[in-house]
């Protein structure tokens, strides 16, 4: 009995270290079961992961998956990627209007908005989709879907070969997550659909209205291809 608590006990410590590598070894030593435990353990173990780091098993699971889709999310072209920003990067009174169907309808010529700017560089990259991802519970006049549908919506439309989203780790736990029950090896998989894979950069903490993150982490995974 003894010792089959020590195994139990070993195993767990051996599974602790494994998923904290990224943190004190500076890389995921197993992104594929790291993925596979957070995707079906990570909301149960939220509170005990919370004790170490916040929003450890969502930092974990993103984490994670960006490794476990990277060749398929470099090897897409740009022209077959979607991108979906949130608008809480927006700065206060911004003046675009917005659409239930193709989101916030960024013109992209404010001076000061690092949001636009970020726009630019994606449709110069080629990006066949980008999209400014509207918020029904921030714009309750204007009779929008909830953004975890408005972007399944159109992952469904375009059915992309590569997505790069930027959100809040609350948001994607408790709203993206639960919604989205098609994610699994081949990325999101729709209508029988080659999958889409899928890479996520988290906003740095949770504000809905003036949001802010690392653009440069952003830039980044926006031009990542198989060369670099």
């Amino acid at each position: 009995m003894e010792y089959g608590l020590y195994i139990l006990a070993l195993a767990g410590l051996l599974l602790l270290l494994a998923l904290g590598a990224p943190f004190w070894l500076g890389r995921m030593l197993c992104p594929a079961l790291t993925f596979a435990l957070m995707r079906r353990l990570g909301s149960g173990l939220h509170r005990f992961f919370s004790f170490i780091k916040p929003d450890l098993d969502i930092i974990l699971l993103v984490k994670a998956a960006n490794r476990y889709y990277a060749r398929d999310y470099r090897a897409a072209p740009f022209s077959e990627r979607a991108i979906f920003l949130p608008v809480c990067l927006c700065p206060r009174g911004c003046p675009a209007p917005v659409s239930k169907e193709d989101g916030l309808l960024c013109a992209g010529q404010c001076p000061d908005c690092s949001l636009g700017r970020l726009r630019r560089e994606a449709a110069a990259l080629g990006y066949g989709w980008i999209y400014v991802v509207p918020s029904s519970q921030l714009m309750k006049n204007e009779n929008l879907p909830p953004s975890s549908q408005f972007i399944k919506n159109k992952i469904t439309q375009h059915a992309p070969r590569a997505a790069l989203g930027v959100i809040c780790a609350w948001h994607l736990r408790n709203r993206l997550l639960p919604s989205h029950k098609k994610i699994g090896s081949k990325g999101y998989v729709s209508g029988g659909k080659k999958g889409t894979a899928l890479y996520g950069v988290l906003l740095r903490g949770r504000n809905c209205r003036q949001a802010s993150v690392d653009w440069e982490e952003v830039r980044t995974a926006m031009a990542l291809t198989e060369k670099g």
